[in-house]
């Protein structure tokens, strides 16, 4: 009897606070375009000199744990330009990234042509895409997926994961942190369907796996496929970079993604793709391989 009093006691003093033991720190803020002031979802915000970090969410909100104040932090987005920041105050702060310059006046493009100059740019990325199809790349990935319920979103995964990719897609991933959350109890739901994001993490490429169940903008038969215009050139890093929209045409029914490609002009490398499947019905999606392969 003794012994279990004893071990309750240890067990009530590990549940008490000791200031200074191993609390962290949560830094929370807002990452924001300098222009319109709307938050820019999926920036990346690091850690300097430890690279680790976190990103924003679709309200350009993010929390990320730290063990001491001061700490440099390093906000970046593919289409913005990249800043880093002192902060030595665990205050909740907004950040202001400024969007990269436009350089139309280096190319002018009529607006007549710049469906055709993108159907141009799409095809030379396919080329491209094909030749290095085999070139393996490793590096660090984060992957999001939410459900959404009207304007609330209810459901989130989070991954981070180690990857070994090419232009073809992941081939191998190693998950070093999840996360989840979810959010019940709206009227008569109180549940969430979810599709499976590994799957998708496999087959969705850089450019139109070999499958008819969806397409890709960067196809072989991208005119019949996808209307796509020139939003604009923009100068990233140093690299002269077209965004490009695409959506599938009215007449396509198969899942279709939708979105914006940034395709380096000179290089005619993919830098970012960043969509949505439109007809997201994805039990249309299977693997004919028995082996699973």
């Amino acid at each position: 009897m003794g012994r279990m009093k004893f071990l309750f006691v240890i067990l009530l003093l590990g549940m008490i606070p000791i200031p200074g033991w191993g609390q962290e720190i949560s830094l929370r803020g807002k990452v924001t375009d300098a222009s319109s002031g709307e938050p820019i979802p999926f920036a990346s915000i690091v850690i300097a000199d430890l690279f680790k970090g976190t990103s924003s969410n679709l309200r350009g909100e993010f929390l990320i744990k730290l063990d001491s104040l001061p700490v440099r932090l390093i906000f970046s987005h593919i289409s913005y330009h990249k800043q880093e920041m002192m902060v030595e105050s665990p205050e909740y702060f907004e950040v202001r990234l400024t969007p990269g310059e436009i350089v139309l006046e280096e190319l002018v493009i009529e607006d007549e042509e710049r469906g055709e100059y993108a159907y141009d740019l799409l095809s030379r990325a396919l080329s491209v895409a094909v030749q290095h199809s085999r070139d393996w790349e490793y590096g660090l990935a984060f992957y999001r997926q939410t459900s959404q319920n009207a304007d609330d979103y209810s459901e989130l995964y989070e991954i981070f994961y180690d990857t070994r990719f090419s232009s073809q897609g992941i081939a191998d991933w190693a998950i070093q942190e999840g996360r989840y959350a979810m959010k019940t109890g709206y009227d008569a739901i109180d549940y969430v369907y979810n599709k499976n994001f590994t799957l998708l993490t496999r087959l969705v490429t850089m450019f139109q796996p070999q499958t008819d169940k969806f397409v890709m903008p960067v196809n072989e038969n991208v005119r019949e496929l996808f209307d796509v215009k020139i939003k604009g050139l923009t100068d990233i890093q140093e690299r002269k970079v077209a965004v490009i929209e695409f959506e599938p045409k009215e007449e396509i029914f198969v899942p279709a993604m939708e979105g914006t490609l940034y395709i380096d002009i000179n290089t005619y490398e993919i830098l970012k793709l960043h969509g949505s499947i439109r007809n997201d019905n994805l039990e249309l999606v299977a693997l004919n391989n028995p082996t699973g392969r």
